[in-house]
C-alpha cells in the first residue's frame, strides 16, 4: 500500500508539473480543477471533460487514474489484512497478560491496574469489538509489558540484582555434581536452575554494529592517557589484582530472571577481585513481549533470595507516631539542628548565619547540653528542670528549629524497619509504649518477612493485612503513585538476587572493557569540565561573589536562582570558550574536540543520499544509509591536563552487542554507551546480597582513595524524597536535613559550611575541614551542580535543530545512538473516523513514517513530560496507540535506535536471549608518580 501511495504522489506531482508547464491545455478552469483534484488526489472528473486535452496530458492522468485505482485496491488489501490480524493479535496480548509472572509485575508496579483493569481483561472475549475502555486496556497493558521487558522498570523478580567477577570460571561440574551448597528457597521460588543451554547461533546479525575477530586488535586499543580505572585492575590487563589490593568490583546490569550459565548457589558471592554487579536496567528488551509476540527466556523469573522491605515512608510515618506517644517523648534523644549554631556560653543561637537571638529561662539551660545522646529525662535529671517542662520546652526548640527532637532514622539503610524497631527497643522497660510498639513492628517485620517468601495469591493477601494495619498505626494513605516509575508505590518492596549469579567474564574482557571506554570517558569528562565551568560563572555571577569570598552553604543552598542551576545547552560547534568562563583552557580544549565529532555528524548527514533524508529504506527492517561517523580515539583525543586534579568518577552503563557469552568471553563484540552516572553505584544497599558487603566497599573505598584530586569530598545527607537509597562514601558527611548514622567518620552540621571562591572555583569549608567538594550522587541541584566534582554523563552530540542525527562510534564503542526528531503528527494523525478505523491510520502513519525517516523496527520514543523512553514496535499497534495516548499535538518527539536490538544479545537462556547491561564504576586515578600518565 505504500509503493502505492508514493506511485499516486509521483503520478499526480507528474501530472501537475506538465499542467504547469505545458500550454497545451489552454481551458484555464479545467486546468485548474483538474490542479486541484491532482492535489488532493481525487478522483478524477468525468472522462469527457478531459476527452479534448492533448494526447500527452490524456496519457499523465491515465496514469494517475490507474494509480489511484491501485491505491484504493492495496488500501482494501491492507484493511483486511489488518482487521483478520487484529484479533489474533489482541489474543496473544490476553495471553500474554494471563501470565501469572506479568501479573504480579503489574500488581507490584499498580494494584488498582491490576484489579480494576488486567485481571477482567483476561476474562474477555477479545474477539468482539473494542470499545474506548478495551483500547485504553491494551494500550496500557502494552506498557506495562515494555516497561518489564524493555528498559523502564527494575524493581523485584523483574528487575533483579546479579552479581558476577571478571575472574576466569571454574571448570564446569561433572554431570549430577555441584560444586556449590544445595540452596535454600523461599517455598514460592523455583529450587532448581535450568541446564546451560546451547547457545543458538544467529544466520546473521541483525544490526551492521562493527565487530571485530575474536582476538583481534582493538582500534584505540593503544590509547596513552587511559583516562580511567575500570576495576581494580587498573585497566592494565593481564592478570588479576593482587590479592593484598581487591579489585574494583563493578556493576553491571542483566536481564532480570535471566538462567545462570554457572551452577546455582544461594550462598551470597564474596567480594573477589574483578567483582561485578548485575541489574535490570538495560536499554533493550529482557524478554520481548510487545505486540502479540514473546521470546522468553529458559529459567525466567528464576531468583535466589529476596529481601523485602517495609517502604521508607510507611517507616518515616510510623516513627513520626511513635515519636508523638506521650510515654515515648521524655525518652527522646533531641539533638542540635543543623543549622544551628551556640554561642560559647550557651546564651544565644544563630540560624543559617543569619538569625541570632537570646536562650533565656530553660532553654538557655538545655540547649549546651543537647547531644543527640541524652535523653529529655537525662536532661531534666541534669538541669534539676521537671521532665515535663523539659519536654515543653523541647517541642518549643524543635518548632523554632534550633533542635530537632523526634525518632532519627538512617537515610542510607534500605532496612528502616529494623532500624526503628532498634531505637524502640533503646526505651526503658518501664516505658509502656515500649512493649506495644515492639510487638507492633515485631508483627510488621514478620508480614515483611512472609511477603518476601510467599507465592504471588498469598502476597496479595498480605498487601491487605499490611496497608490495613499500617493505615490504622499511621493514618497514612497507603496506595499512591500507582504505577509511576521510580516511586515507593506500595507499603512494601523487594529486591532479589537472580540466579545468573555469579556469572563469570574474564579478565581479557575487563582489560578491553578498560581500552575501548577510556578515550570515551575521557570525551565525556572533558565535557563535563566544560559545563562545570559555565555552570561556576553562573554562580559566580548570580550570587556577586568575587576571589575570596564566602558564603554560608544554607544561604547558597536557598538563593533564588533565576532558573535552576542546571547544565547549559549543548556547546557550540566552534569550540570557543565562554567568555565568562574563570578557566578558559580547560573549556577551549573540550570544546575542540566536541567541534571535530559535531562537525563529523554534520557532514555525515550532509552525505546521505537526498532520498535517505526524506525516505526510508525500502526492504524489510533495514534503516536508509545514513553515514555513520566512525572515529578512532586518536581522532578525539584529549589533553590529560584537562582533566587532571578534577575528582572524576563515574557509573557507565555498557551494553554489549555480541552472538553469545562465549564471543564476549573471545572479545567478539562491540559496546553501546548507554548511560553514565556521576556517583559510585555500587554501594550500600546495591551489596546486600553479597558475603561480605564490607570487603567490596573497602576494595572501592581504596579505590576513591587513589582519586586524582587536590580536594577531599564530603557527602551532604538531605532528606529521603525518592525511592532510591542515598550512600554515604568515604570521608565527611555534612549533615543538611539527616543525621548520619555511621559510627565512624566526621559529621559535619550544615550551617557551619561555607562556600568558598578560590582560584575561581567554588569550594566549601569548615572548621577543621578546608577546601573540600561534594560527592555526587545523581542529583540535579545547585549544590551538586557546582560544589561537586564535574559529572560525567552523556554528551549529546550534533548541532542543535539537526532532526537526524547518525550513529556515533568511537574505536568499537558507540558513543551515541543514531537518532531522529520527528513530529507527533506525523505519526498521530488526526483520524475523522474512530474506532478501528482510527487505528488502521494511526498504523499506516507510523509505517509512512518508518519508510520517510529509515526507522528501524525496533526504536525507543521519548515523550515530552514522560520519565522514560517508551519502547515502540514499528510493526506494531498497541504500542502505537500507547504513544499517541502520552504525546500531545505539537510535540517533537526524539527517536533512538534499539541497540543492541533483538538479534543482538549475547545472554541466552533455554528459551531464548535475554537484554543485558553492565554497570561499570570508572575512576580516574592519581599519576603514581610525577610524570606518569593518568590511568
Amino acid at each position: 500500500m505504500l509503493d502505492a501511495q508514493e506511485a499516486l504522489t509521483a503520478a499526480a506531482d507528474a501530472a501537475v508539473a506538465h499542467l504547469r508547464d505545458s500550454e497545451d491545455v489552454t481551458d484555464g478552469k479545467l486546468r485548474r480543477k483538474l490542479w486541484k483534484t491532482l492535489s488532493r488526489h481525487r478522483p478524477l472528473p468525468d472522462p469527457a471533460e478531459t476527452a479534448g486535452l492533448p494526447s500527452g496530458t490524456r496519457t499523465l492522468l491515465d496514469e494517475y487514474a490507474r494509480a489511484l485505482d491501485r491505491l484504493a485496491r492495496t488500501e482494501r488489501e491492507a484493511r483486511a489484512t489488518f482487521d483478520a490480524e487484529l484479533p489474533a493479535r489482541r489474543t496473544a496480548l490476553r495471553d500474554l497478560a494471563s501470565d501469572e509472572r506479568f501479573q504480579e509485575a503489574v500488581w507490584l508496579s499498580s494494584p488498582q491496574m491490576y484489579d480494576r483493569g488486567l485481571r477482567g481483561y483476561v476474562a474477555s472475549d477479545v474477539t468482539t469489538a473494542r470499545t474506548s475502555r478495551t483500547r485504553s486496556l491494551e494500550r496500557q497493558l502494552a506498557g506495562y509489558l515494555q516497561r518489564v521487558s524493555a528498559k523502564n522498570e527494575t524493581t523485584s523478580f523483574f528487575g533483579p540484582i546479579n552479581y558476577g567477577t571478571f575472574t576466569t570460571p571454574a571448570p564446569a561440574p561433572l554431570p549430577n555434581q555441584s560444586p556449590h551448597p544445595t540452596p535454600t528457597h523461599a517455598p514460592s521460588l523455583h529450587t532448581e536452575a535450568p541446564p546451560r543451554p546451547e547457545a543458538p547461533q544467529p544466520d546473521a546479525p541483525t544490526t551492521d554494529a562493527p565487530r571485530a575477530e575474536p582476538g583481534a586488535p582493538l582500534p584505540g586499543q593503544n590509547h596513552a592517557a587511559g583516562a580511567f580505572v575500570v576495576g581494580g585492575d587498573e585497566g592494565r590487563g593481564g592478570g588479576a589484582a593482587p590479592a593484598h589490593e581487591p579489585s574494583l568490583p563493578t556493576e553491571a546490569s542483566l536481564t532480570p530472571e535471566a538462567p545462570r550459565s554457572e551452577a546455582p548457589t544461594a550462598d551470597a558471592p564474596r567480594a573477589d577481585p574483578g567483582a561485578l554487579l548485575l541489574r535490570g536496567q538495560g536499554h533493550g528488551a529482557r524478554t520481548f513481549a510487545v505486540e502479540g509476540e514473546e521470546t522468553r527466556g529458559g529459567g525466567a523469573g528464576v531468583v535466589v533470595r529476596r529481601h523485602a522491605y517495609v517502604a521508607y515512608w510507611v517507616v518515616r510515618g510510623l516513627a513520626d507516631r511513635i515519636a508523638a506517644e506521650p510515654d515515648v517523648r521524655p525518652h527522646l534523644r533531641p539533638r542540635l539542628s543543623t543549622l544551628a549554631r551556640l554561642s560559647p556560653d550557651g546564651t544565644a543561637v544563630t540560624l543559617v548565619r543569619t538569625r541570632t537571638f537570646a536562650l533565656k529561662g530553660r532553654a538557655a539551660a538545655l540547649a549546651p547540653l543537647v547531644d543527640g545522646k541524652r535523653t529529655a529525662t537525662e536532661l531534666a535529671r541534669e538541669t534539676g528542670i521537671p521532665v515535663a517542662e523539659v519536654v515543653a520546652e523541647l517541642d518549643r526548640l524543635a518548632k523554632g528549629r534550633v533542635v530537632a527532637f523526634g525518632v532519627d532514622l538512617p537515610v542510607t539503610e534500605p532496612r528502616a524497619l529494623e532500624a526503628l524497631r532498634d531505637r524502640v527497643a533503646e526505651l526503658p522497660d518501664d516505658c509502656p509504649a515500649r512493649e506495644v510498639w515492639l510487638s507492633r513492628l515485631d508483627g510488621l517485620r514478620g508480614l515483611q518477612e512472609e511477603f518476601a517468601a510467599s507465592g504471588f495469591e498469598r502476597r496479595r493477601e498480605l498487601l491487605e493485612i499490611l496497608e490495613r494495619q499500617i493505615g490504622e498505626l499511621t493514618g497514612q494513605d497507603t496506595r499512591r503513585a500507582g504505577g509511576q516509575l521510580y516511586a515507593d508505590r506500595l507499603v512494601i518492596t523487594e529486591e532479589c538476587l537472580g540466579a545468573v549469579t555469579p556469572l563469570h567474564l574474564g579478565e581479557d574482557v575487563l582489560r578491553l572493557l578498560t581500552d575501548e571506554l577510556a578515550p570515551v570517558l575521557d570525551l565525556l569528562a572533558a565535557e563535563a569540565v566544560r559545563v562545570h565551568a559555565h555552570l561556576t560563572a553562573t554562580a559566580l555571577n548570580g550570587l556577586n561573589l568575587a576571589e575570596g569570598d564566602r558564603l554560608p552553604l544554607p544561604a547558597y543552598l536557598a538563593h533564588s536562582w533565576p532558573t535552576t542551576l542546571t547544565p547549559p545547552s549543548p556547546a557550540p560547534t566552534d569550540g570557543a570558550p565562554n567568555s565568562e568562563d574563570p578557566e578558559p583552557h580547560q573549556a577551549e580544549t573540550p570544546g575542540m574536540w566536541r567541534a571535530v565529532i559535531d562537525e563529523r555528524v554534520d557532514a555525515a548527514e550532509y552525505a546521505r543520499p537526498p532520498r535517505d533524508r526524506t525516505h526510508a529504506a525500502t526492504a524489510g527492517d533495514a534503516p536508509a544509509a545514513t553515514g555513520r561517523v566512525e572515529l578512532e580515539a586518536r581522532d578525539v583525543a584529549v589533553d590529560p591536563e584537562v582533566l587532571a586534579g578534577r575528582a572524576l568518577i563515574c557509573s557507565p552503563d555498557v551494553m554489549i552487542v555480541a552472538r553469545d557469552l562465549d564471543a564476549v568471553r573471545a572479545g567478539d563484540f562491540t559496546l553501546v554507551l548507554a548511560e553514565s552516572h556521576d556517583t559510585v553505584l555500587l554501594w550500600g544497599w546495591a551489596l546486600q546480597f553479597m558475603d561480605d558487603p564490607g570487603a567490596t566497599q573497602g576494595a572501592i573505598g581504596g579505590l576513591l582513595a587513589r582519586l586524582d584530586t587536590h580536594r577531599p569530598l564530603a557527602n551532604m545527607l538531605t532528606s529521603k524524597r525518592a525511592k532510591i537509597v542515598p550512600f554515604e562514601f568515604p570521608g565527611a558527611t555534612v549533615e543538611a536535613s539527616q543525621p548520619s548514622s555511621r559510627a565512624d567518620g566526621r559529621t559535619i552540621p550544615v550551617g557551619e559550611v561555607d562556600v568558598v571562591v578560590r582560584d575561581g572555583r567554588l569550594t566549601l569549608s569548615a572548621p577543621g575541614q578546608d577546601g573540600f567538594l561534594l560527592y555526587n550522587g545523581e542529583l540535579d541541584s545547585p549544590a551538586h551542580n557546582a560544589l561537586a566534582p564535574p559529572r560525567v554523563r552523556p554528551v549529546a552530540f550534533g548541532r542543535a535543530g539537526l532532526r537526524h542525527t547518525p550513529r556515533v562510534t568511537v574505536g568499537r564503542t558507540v558513543l551515541q545512538r543514531e537518532r531522529w526528531l520527528i513530529a507527533r503528527e506525523e505519526l498521530v494523525p488526526e483520524p475523522a473516523r474512530g474506532g478501528d478505523d482510527a487505528s488502521f491510520a494511526l498504523l499506516v502513519a507510523l509505517r509512512q513514517a518508518v519508510r520517510r525517516h529509515g526507522l528501524p523496527r525496533w526504536v525507543f520514543v521519548k515523550i515530552p513530560g514522560e520519565r522514560k523512553p517508551v519502547l515502540l514496535d514499528t510493526e506494531g499497534l498497541f504500542l502505537t496507540e500507547l504513544v499517541a495516548h502520552l504525546s500531545e499535538q505539537g510535540a517533537d518527539l526524539g527517536v533512538s535506535e534499539m541497540l543492541p536490538g533483538p538479534g543482538d544479545l549475547w545472554l541466552h537462556g533455554s528459551g531464548g536471549a535475554h537484554c543485558s547491561e553492565l554497570r561499570l564504576t570508572a575512576v580516574r586515578t592519581a599519576p603514581a608518580s610525577p610524570g606518569d600518565a593518568h590511568p
